[in-house]
Protein backbone atom coordinates (compact mmCIF):
# COMPACT_ATOMS: atom_id res chain seq x y z
CA UNK A 1 0.00 0.00 0.00
CA UNK A 2 3.05 2.01 0.93
CA UNK A 3 4.68 1.64 -2.41
CA UNK A 4 0.86 3.02 -4.49
CA UNK A 5 0.48 5.60 -2.30
CA UNK A 6 4.37 7.09 -3.35
CA UNK A 7 3.91 6.17 -6.69
CA UNK A 8 0.51 7.89 -6.63
CA UNK A 9 2.03 10.72 -5.33
CA UNK A 10 5.20 10.82 -7.55
CA UNK A 11 2.90 11.13 -10.05
CA UNK A 12 1.21 13.90 -9.00
CA UNK A 13 4.74 16.01 -8.32
CA UNK A 14 5.58 14.51 -11.94
CA UNK A 15 1.99 15.79 -12.93
CA UNK A 16 2.69 19.55 -10.95
CA UNK A 17 6.08 19.95 -12.66
CA UNK A 18 5.03 19.06 -16.64
CA UNK A 19 2.64 21.82 -15.52
CA UNK A 20 5.13 24.43 -14.53
CA UNK A 21 7.62 23.22 -17.49
CA UNK A 22 4.47 23.96 -19.79
CA UNK A 23 4.01 27.19 -18.09
CA UNK A 24 7.56 28.53 -17.94
CA UNK A 25 7.98 27.38 -21.86
CA UNK A 26 4.50 28.83 -22.92
CA UNK A 27 6.27 32.55 -21.04
CA UNK A 28 9.54 31.75 -22.89
CA UNK A 29 7.58 31.59 -26.12
CA UNK A 30 5.63 34.55 -25.57
CA UNK A 31 8.77 36.99 -24.52
CA UNK A 32 10.51 35.73 -27.79
CA UNK A 33 7.68 36.62 -30.07
CA UNK A 34 7.53 40.06 -28.32
CA UNK A 35 11.26 41.02 -28.67
CA UNK A 36 11.43 39.72 -32.35
CA UNK A 37 8.34 42.41 -32.76
CA UNK A 38 10.44 45.40 -31.07
CA UNK A 39 13.36 44.32 -33.07
CA UNK A 40 11.09 44.20 -35.87
CA UNK A 41 9.94 47.46 -35.70
CA UNK A 42 12.98 48.74 -34.38
CA UNK A 43 14.99 47.34 -37.57
CA UNK A 44 11.48 49.31 -39.85
CA UNK A 45 12.33 52.41 -37.65
CA UNK A 46 15.73 52.64 -38.62
CA UNK A 47 15.62 51.37 -42.44
CA UNK A 48 12.95 54.38 -42.73
CA UNK A 49 15.37 56.84 -40.38
CA UNK A 50 18.21 56.12 -42.93
CA UNK A 51 15.65 56.77 -45.79
CA UNK A 52 14.98 59.80 -45.01
CA UNK A 53 18.68 61.25 -44.55
CA UNK A 54 19.32 59.33 -47.48
CA UNK A 55 16.70 61.60 -49.48
CA UNK A 56 17.75 65.00 -47.58
CA UNK A 57 21.38 63.94 -48.95
CA UNK A 58 20.06 63.55 -52.44
CA UNK A 59 18.12 66.74 -52.17
CA UNK A 60 21.25 68.79 -50.95
CA UNK A 61 23.53 67.25 -53.72
CA UNK A 62 20.54 68.36 -56.34
CA UNK A 63 20.24 71.61 -54.55
CA UNK A 64 24.40 72.11 -55.02
CA UNK A 65 24.55 70.92 -58.55
CA UNK A 66 21.77 72.97 -59.78
CA UNK A 67 23.24 75.94 -58.11
CA UNK A 68 26.46 75.14 -59.39
CA UNK A 69 24.72 74.87 -63.25
CA UNK A 70 23.02 78.01 -62.49
CA UNK A 71 26.02 79.90 -61.70
CA UNK A 72 28.08 78.41 -64.85
CA UNK A 73 25.44 80.02 -67.00
CA UNK A 74 25.72 83.56 -65.40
Amino acid sequence: ADGLAAADKAKAELSTANKRVEDELSKSRADTAARLADAERRGQSIVEEAKAKATDEANKIIAAAQAEAQQQMT
